[in-house]
């Protein structure tokens, strides 16, 4: 519906918990979140806001000083994300490796005409999904695929990692 009443879900589903002692994010609650998101058309901030849950209990953190999530995903939650996931396309969870395949064909397919989907202007990448890859080497470059899921589309940027050059946008691709 919109990204702030998805907010609210995922408040309502987190409330409870602390960093030392985190509650559980269950199906239910994760099959409601979706279920609030889809109200209506899908828009990549409320993908971005799911993908966060999803990706929150997984980042490090110190529990020195009570950093952190305060929940867990249960197995079963993580099982619906994870399917939410591969339905979008996005790559995230368990559909990450075939989502980041496809776009390594696609940019492969386009190949050296990538200069020809140049952008003059770098698109918002704020609630885009971002993958990054790595070409190996002195000099290589940082490649990014920021995934647009309700549009079906990415952006691929290269950065020349040593010299600092700016960031060169190229798209949009299909997924």
């Amino acid at each position: 519906m919109s990204i702030v009443s998805v907010m609210k879900e995922v408040k309502a589903a987190i409330a409870g918990g602390t960093a030392f002692n985190p509650e559980p994010l269950t199906r239910p609650e994760a099959q409601r979140i979706i279920a609030e998101a889809k109200k209506g058309r899908l828009t990549s901030g409320e993908t971005k806001v799911i993908v966060d849950t999803f990706e929150l209990p997984r980042r490090a953190f110190t529990m020195a000083v009570g950093e952190g999530p305060s929940y867990r995903l249960s197995a079963a939650a993580a099982e619906t994300f994870n399917r939410f996931f591969a339905e979008l396309g996005v790559p995230v969870g368990d559909s990450e490796a075939a989502v980041r395949t496809k776009i390594q064909n696609v940019i492969q397919n386009v190949g050296a005409n990538l200069d020809r989907h140049a952008l003059s202007t770098a698109p918002k990448t704020t609630n885009l999904v971002a993958t990054r890859f790595y070409s190996p080497g002195v000099g290589g470059s940082l490649e990014t695929a920021y995934v647009d899921a309700s549009k079906k589309h990415f952006y691929w940027s290269v950065q020349n990692a040593s010299a600092r050059l700016p960031e060169k946008f190229y798209g949009p691709f299909p997924l």
